[in-house]
């Protein structure tokens, strides 16, 4: 794990143990007593055998309200304001699961979004007011796998009141989340705010161009994919 010194240590599991790693959640629960730390699982120096782990993630209900344990609170009260699983995780959708809004975030790609920002500075606020106001989604790569991000992504979306089109053409004519997979773009039965693509940096160029054609406001693009020539035709003026 990452100690706050920036150092890298092992964790040392006794003999018929298991690792839990504490989450975001309860790092705010805790008001950080029990931190939420970087961690990495690697094969074992010198073991001669490739080490196997077994993950499971364990989630509150969207519902639930995070907030200070009051025997966490400490002198100085409560660091996080209460705040809902389902706010939360849809903050952590924008700040992780999806490329930050702004051009210059370090190479990676971005929201590319082609509405007035009405004074907006912040990423993160940007990222919420978008997603907010973009009622109809489609989401290009969604897969009838639960255990993808794009299915767990779909169904939070989903949960949230937004209307989301699975688009796959492997997987058209299944349904996903109670919606019937589209092939393409052009199958769409109504107008979106946002295509949502969840595909390779080599394949996202083609969708964004259709995003583009059908009158997509907003075209979302996941972490570190990449196509900066989607990009520029994306943000050029109507």
């Amino acid at each position: 794990m990452l100690t706050r010194s920036g150092d890298w240590i092992d964790v040392v599991c006794p003999p018929g143990g298991i690792v839990c790693n504490i989450g975001d959640a309860l790092a705010r629960w805790t008001n950080d007593r029990w931190a939420s730390t970087l961690h990495r699982v690697g094969n074992p120096q010198d073991a001669g055998v490739d080490r196997i782990s077994l993950v499971y993630f364990h989630s509150p209900n969207h519902d639930a309200l995070i907030e200070c344990v009051p025997s966490c609170a400490g002198p100085d009260g409560a660091k996080y304001p209460p705040v809902t699983f389902a706010d939360h995780y849809l903050g952590k959708v924008m700040k992780a699961a999806h490329a930050r809004l702004n051009a210059d975030v370090g190479g990676r790609c971005r929201c590319l979004d082609k509405r007035p920002h009405d004074g907006i500075r912040l990423p993160g606020q940007r990222d919420r007011k978008i997603l907010k106001e973009s009622r109809s989604i489609a989401l290009v790569g969604a897969s009838p796998r639960p255990e993808r991000a794009s299915h767990r992504v779909m169904k939070f979306l989903q949960s949230r009141g937004h209307k989301v089109y699975p688009v796959n053409p492997v997987a058209a004519g299944e349904t996903i989340n109670d919606e019937t997979v589209l092939t393409s773009l052009d199958d769409l039965p109504a107008s979106v705010d946002m295509v949502d693509i969840f595909r390779r940096s080599s394949e996202a160029g083609p969708v964004v161009d259709d995003a583009i054609r059908i009158g997509a406001r907003t075209v979302w693009l996941q972490l570190d994919v990449i196509d900066e020539a989607a990009a520029t035709r994306a943000e050029e003026p109507d």
